[in-house]
């Protein structure tokens, strides 16, 4: 079923858009990196010991994250602007 799916998303006007899916495993991987990362930092606020690690490590993974949703979302975005899609109005 898989390889099904996979072989109509990179045929050309299959309806699947190979972007569209790439996008959408980017933002789905780095919102659980970002929630990953996010459990760590509650844990080691809510120890009941002192904090004694520093969060600038965390914070870099974070903005690394954050930095490949932007450019997930600028490839995108860039495709559908430069796409040559027809319209209806093109047709007639």
């Amino acid at each position: 079923m898989m390889e099904r799916f996979l072989e109509k998303l990179l045929s050309s006007n299959s309806g699947l858009s190979s972007t569209r899916f790439i996008y959408v495993t980017v933002n789905v991987l780095a919102f659980i990196m970002i929630l990953i990362c996010g459990s760590v930092m509650m844990i080691e606020v809510v120890k009941p010991t002192p904090v004694t690690d520093i969060f600038s490590g965390i914070a870099q993974v974070i903005v690394a994250i954050s930095m490949l949703i932007l450019f997930a979302g600028a490839t995108k975005a860039a495709s559908d602007k430069f796409s040559q899609k027809k319209t209806d109005y093109e047709d007639n």
